[in-house]
């Protein structure tokens, strides 16, 4: 459900969230987000039934935000089960360190990944690249929500986790394996700290990039 416009900050935006166009005076989907090198701005690029504007921001600028996109809690409002009952292979329940949301998708992988917006970059989810059988199982992640949505021939399951060192345990766990020897656990521990001290995750083009 749509709430009263927030004002959110022009860098904090995200591909799929609806914001305000004052170029077209009226809300647009985000379709693509720059920052402009040398000066603390971001060119958004706001799409509706008229096609593409573009519009430059300070970064920190307010722009009135109607809603967030695609994003893990839209998936478990959408496809999911409340807790306690099951969807195809699993039940949602809580979990340890997370709440763990069973659904269904009637989608081919690649169509599932279309439908979140996770092809391409500066979306609030993206596709983990390792871990999986693509396109038949695989995981994508939701950084500013904290989740994990796994996705197993239409078999959906959204992790939802309370403490962000969970979450990058979880994303290490999924790139890098169980944690079967002592090197390996090392590494974990090296991965999780590094994540914790950059802000950027495993499995993401910044965090390879270090």
């Amino acid at each position: 459900m749509d709430t009263d416009p927030i004002p959110v900050k022009a860098a904090d935006l995200r591909r799929t969230d609806v914001a305000f166009c004052s170029e077209r005076d009226r809300f647009a989907v985000v379709s693509q987000l720059t920052t402009v090198p040398g000066i603390a701005e971001v060119e958004v690029t706001f799409l509706d039934k008229d096609g593409e504007v573009r519009q430059r921001y300070r970064a920190d600028e307010g722009v009135p935000l109607r809603r967030r996109g695609i994003n893990a809690q839209r998936v478990v409002e959408r496809l999911c089960v409340p807790l306690g009952e099951r969807a195809s292979a699993w039940r949602s329940e809580r979990r340890g360190d997370h709440t763990f949301h069973a659904g269904f998708a009637a989608l081919e992988g690649p169509e599932f990944v279309a439908a979140l917006g996770a092809w391409e970059n500066g979306g609030h989810v993206r596709l983990l690249p390792d871990g999986g059988e693509f396109p038949y199982s695989f995981s994508l992640a939701d950084d500013l929500g904290l989740a994990m949505i796994d996705y197993c021939e239409g078999d959906i399951g959204v992790r939802v986790f309370e403490e962000l060192e969970a979450y990058v345990r979880a994303l290490d766990l999924y790139a890098g394996g169980p944690l079967e020897s002592p090197r390996r656990r090392s590494e974990h521990e090296r991965n999780v700290a590094r994540a914790l001290r950059t802000g950027s995750f495993p499995g993401s083009v910044e965090f390879e990039s270090r």
